[in-house]
Protein backbone atom coordinates (compact mmCIF):
# COMPACT_ATOMS: atom_id res chain seq x y z
CA UNK A 1 0.00 0.00 0.00
CA UNK A 2 2.87 2.25 0.30
CA UNK A 3 4.61 1.75 -2.59
CA UNK A 4 0.31 2.11 -3.72
CA UNK A 5 0.21 6.09 -2.54
CA UNK A 6 3.86 6.79 -3.50
CA UNK A 7 2.77 5.48 -7.22
CA UNK A 8 -0.65 7.38 -6.72
CA UNK A 9 1.54 10.77 -5.83
CA UNK A 10 3.94 10.85 -8.40
CA UNK A 11 1.27 10.02 -11.56
CA UNK A 12 -1.31 12.19 -9.76
CA UNK A 13 1.03 15.15 -9.77
CA UNK A 14 2.60 15.07 -13.24
CA UNK A 15 -0.99 14.64 -15.16
CA UNK A 16 -1.71 18.04 -12.56
CA UNK A 17 1.39 19.29 -14.10
CA UNK A 18 0.36 18.61 -17.20
CA UNK A 19 -3.18 19.47 -17.57
CA UNK A 20 -2.64 22.72 -16.03
CA UNK A 21 -0.45 23.98 -18.80
CA UNK A 22 -3.47 24.23 -21.01
CA UNK A 23 -6.68 24.19 -19.11
CA UNK A 24 -8.92 25.14 -21.98
CA UNK A 25 -8.19 22.21 -23.95
CA UNK A 26 -7.92 19.42 -21.59
CA UNK A 27 -11.42 20.06 -19.65
CA UNK A 28 -12.63 17.41 -21.33
CA UNK A 29 -9.75 14.89 -20.40
CA UNK A 30 -9.93 16.52 -17.01
CA UNK A 31 -13.56 15.68 -16.40
CA UNK A 32 -12.44 11.94 -17.84
CA UNK A 33 -10.06 11.90 -15.45
CA UNK A 34 -12.19 12.13 -12.18
CA UNK A 35 -14.42 9.37 -13.11
CA UNK A 36 -12.34 6.06 -11.68
CA UNK A 37 -12.57 7.09 -8.22
CA UNK A 38 -16.29 8.06 -8.68
CA UNK A 39 -16.87 4.70 -8.73
CA UNK A 40 -17.65 2.41 -5.60
CA UNK A 41 -14.03 0.12 -4.62
CA UNK A 42 -16.65 -2.51 -4.79
CA UNK A 43 -18.03 -2.34 -8.46
CA UNK A 44 -13.91 -1.24 -9.21
CA UNK A 45 -12.66 -4.68 -7.41
CA UNK A 46 -15.39 -6.76 -9.22
CA UNK A 47 -15.15 -5.12 -13.22
CA UNK A 48 -10.59 -5.25 -12.11
CA UNK A 49 -11.40 -9.11 -11.35
CA UNK A 50 -13.06 -9.35 -15.04
CA UNK A 51 -10.10 -7.52 -16.78
CA UNK A 52 -7.38 -9.65 -15.07
CA UNK A 53 -9.25 -13.24 -15.23
CA UNK A 54 -6.89 -15.81 -16.75
CA UNK A 55 -9.27 -17.02 -19.44
CA UNK A 56 -11.37 -14.20 -20.33
CA UNK A 57 -9.96 -11.31 -19.07
CA UNK A 58 -9.02 -8.19 -22.02
CA UNK A 59 -5.65 -8.17 -20.47
CA UNK A 60 -4.23 -11.41 -21.11
CA UNK A 61 -6.09 -11.39 -24.41
CA UNK A 62 -4.05 -7.83 -24.89
CA UNK A 63 -0.92 -9.50 -24.02
CA UNK A 64 -1.40 -12.47 -26.08
CA UNK A 65 -2.00 -9.58 -29.22
CA UNK A 66 1.19 -8.59 -28.42
CA UNK A 67 3.20 -11.86 -27.87
CA UNK A 68 1.49 -13.37 -31.18
CA UNK A 69 0.52 -16.40 -28.66
CA UNK A 70 -2.70 -16.96 -26.89
CA UNK A 71 -1.30 -16.32 -23.11
CA UNK A 72 -3.33 -17.04 -19.54
CA UNK A 73 -1.55 -16.25 -16.66
CA UNK A 74 -3.76 -16.61 -13.63
CA UNK A 75 -3.07 -13.57 -12.13
CA UNK A 76 -4.82 -13.77 -8.40
CA UNK A 77 -3.52 -17.29 -8.23
CA UNK A 78 -0.14 -16.03 -7.16
CA UNK A 79 1.33 -13.74 -4.29
CA UNK A 80 3.15 -11.26 -6.50
CA UNK A 81 1.46 -11.00 -9.55
CA UNK A 82 -1.78 -10.73 -7.37
CA UNK A 83 -0.39 -7.77 -5.13
CA UNK A 84 0.61 -6.12 -8.76
CA UNK A 85 -3.13 -6.40 -9.65
CA UNK A 86 -4.40 -5.02 -6.60
CA UNK A 87 -1.50 -2.52 -7.12
CA UNK A 88 -2.66 -1.75 -10.72
CA UNK A 89 -6.01 -1.31 -9.63
CA UNK A 90 -5.61 1.13 -6.97
CA UNK A 91 -3.31 3.54 -8.94
CA UNK A 92 -5.81 3.60 -11.43
CA UNK A 93 -8.74 4.27 -8.81
CA UNK A 94 -7.10 6.58 -6.77
CA UNK A 95 -4.61 8.32 -8.84
CA UNK A 96 -7.32 10.78 -9.57
CA UNK A 97 -8.06 11.72 -6.34
CA UNK A 98 -4.29 12.97 -5.86
CA UNK A 99 -4.58 14.93 -9.65
CA UNK A 100 -7.83 16.60 -8.84
CA UNK A 101 -6.09 17.82 -5.17
CA UNK A 102 -2.80 18.94 -7.19
CA UNK A 103 -4.81 20.27 -10.15
CA UNK A 104 -6.64 22.99 -7.80
CA UNK A 105 -3.25 23.79 -5.89
CA UNK A 106 -1.45 24.15 -9.13
CA UNK A 107 -4.50 26.54 -10.53
CA UNK A 108 -4.04 28.62 -7.36
CA UNK A 109 -0.79 29.66 -7.67
CA UNK A 110 0.46 33.00 -8.63
CA UNK A 111 1.57 32.67 -12.10
CA UNK A 112 3.75 35.79 -11.73
CA UNK A 113 6.45 34.04 -9.86
CA UNK A 114 6.12 31.09 -12.51
CA UNK A 115 6.86 34.46 -15.22
CA UNK A 116 9.52 35.85 -13.17
CA UNK A 117 11.42 32.83 -13.19
CA UNK A 118 11.45 32.28 -17.02
CA UNK A 119 12.86 35.58 -17.52
CA UNK A 120 14.98 34.62 -15.21
CA UNK A 121 16.12 31.82 -17.50
CA UNK A 122 14.18 28.78 -15.20
CA UNK A 123 13.75 25.72 -17.09
CA UNK A 124 10.69 23.62 -16.73
CA UNK A 125 12.13 21.38 -14.34
CA UNK A 126 13.75 24.31 -12.16
CA UNK A 127 10.69 26.02 -11.99
CA UNK A 128 8.65 22.73 -10.95
CA UNK A 129 11.72 21.74 -7.92
CA UNK A 130 11.97 25.21 -6.59
CA UNK A 131 8.62 27.09 -7.09
CA UNK A 132 5.85 24.20 -7.39
CA UNK A 133 6.47 21.46 -5.12
CA UNK A 134 7.74 23.77 -2.34
CA UNK A 135 4.38 26.23 -2.30
CA UNK A 136 2.47 22.89 -3.03
CA UNK A 137 3.76 21.06 -0.03
CA UNK A 138 1.06 21.51 2.68
CA UNK A 139 -1.18 19.84 -0.57
CA UNK A 140 1.06 17.14 -0.97
CA UNK A 141 1.09 16.47 2.60
CA UNK A 142 -2.61 16.52 3.10
CA UNK A 143 -3.36 14.23 0.08
CA UNK A 144 -0.78 11.85 1.52
CA UNK A 145 -2.45 11.83 5.35
CA UNK A 146 -5.96 11.15 3.70
CA UNK A 147 -4.44 8.16 0.84
CA UNK A 148 -2.13 6.80 3.89
CA UNK A 149 -5.27 6.80 6.26
CA UNK A 150 -7.72 5.50 3.90
CA UNK A 151 -5.24 2.54 2.19
CA UNK A 152 -4.53 1.24 6.01
CA UNK A 153 -8.07 0.98 6.51
CA UNK A 154 -8.32 -1.21 2.97
CA UNK A 155 -11.54 -3.47 2.56
CA UNK A 156 -13.35 -3.61 -0.39
CA UNK A 157 -11.39 -3.77 -3.13
CA UNK A 158 -9.16 -7.05 -1.50
CA UNK A 159 -12.27 -8.61 -0.87
CA UNK A 160 -14.10 -7.98 -4.52
CA UNK A 161 -10.62 -8.50 -6.38
CA UNK A 162 -8.49 -11.66 -4.61
CA UNK A 163 -10.03 -12.19 -1.28
CA UNK A 164 -7.19 -11.71 0.28
CA UNK A 165 -5.53 -15.10 -1.77
CA UNK A 166 -3.43 -16.78 -2.27
CA UNK A 167 -3.83 -17.50 1.35
CA UNK A 168 -2.99 -14.56 3.57
CA UNK A 169 -0.69 -12.86 0.89
CA UNK A 170 -3.13 -10.02 -0.14
CA UNK A 171 -4.84 -9.51 3.25
CA UNK A 172 -5.17 -5.77 5.00
CA UNK A 173 -5.76 -5.32 8.60
CA UNK A 174 -9.52 -4.51 8.08
CA UNK A 175 -9.61 -7.92 5.88
CA UNK A 176 -8.11 -9.92 8.52
CA UNK A 177 -10.36 -8.30 11.13
CA UNK A 178 -13.83 -8.93 8.67
CA UNK A 179 -12.47 -12.74 8.60
CA UNK A 180 -11.87 -12.99 12.32
CA UNK A 181 -14.66 -11.56 13.59
CA UNK A 182 -17.38 -12.88 10.94
CA UNK A 183 -15.88 -15.86 9.54
CA UNK A 184 -14.01 -17.13 12.65
CA UNK A 185 -16.92 -16.10 15.10
CA UNK A 186 -14.39 -14.48 17.65
CA UNK A 187 -16.03 -10.95 18.24
CA UNK A 188 -14.05 -10.47 21.18
CA UNK A 189 -10.86 -10.85 19.49
CA UNK A 190 -12.08 -8.81 16.30
CA UNK A 191 -13.20 -5.94 18.22
CA UNK A 192 -9.92 -6.02 20.36
CA UNK A 193 -7.70 -5.46 17.46
CA UNK A 194 -10.20 -3.00 15.96
CA UNK A 195 -9.91 -0.87 18.78
CA UNK A 196 -5.83 -1.20 18.44
CA UNK A 197 -5.92 -0.36 15.15
CA UNK A 198 -8.32 2.60 16.02
CA UNK A 199 -5.39 4.33 18.68
CA UNK A 200 -2.79 3.45 15.70
CA UNK A 201 -4.69 5.98 13.37
CA UNK A 202 -5.26 8.19 16.13
CA UNK A 203 -1.43 8.42 17.12
CA UNK A 204 -0.14 8.32 13.25
CA UNK A 205 -3.07 11.42 12.80
CA UNK A 206 -1.73 13.09 15.75
CA UNK A 207 1.92 13.00 14.41
CA UNK A 208 0.95 13.56 11.02
CA UNK A 209 -1.20 16.60 12.15
CA UNK A 210 1.94 17.98 13.88
CA UNK A 211 3.56 17.79 10.88
CA UNK A 212 1.81 19.73 8.91
CA UNK A 213 1.07 22.75 11.57
CA UNK A 214 5.04 22.61 10.98
CA UNK A 215 5.22 22.84 7.97
CA UNK A 216 2.57 25.85 7.59
CA UNK A 217 3.93 27.64 10.48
Amino acid sequence: MTVGVFLELVFGYALAQFFISDRRSHRALVAMMLLPVMVMPVVVGYTWRLLWDAQYGPINQVIGWILGRPFQFTWLAHTGSALFAILVTEIWQWTPFMFLIFYAGLASLDMELFDAAKIDGASTWGQIRHLSIPLMRPLIAVAVLIRTLDAIKAFDLIYTLSGGAPGTSTETLAFYIYKVGFQFFRLGYAAAMSFVLLIALSVVLTYLMRYLKSIWH
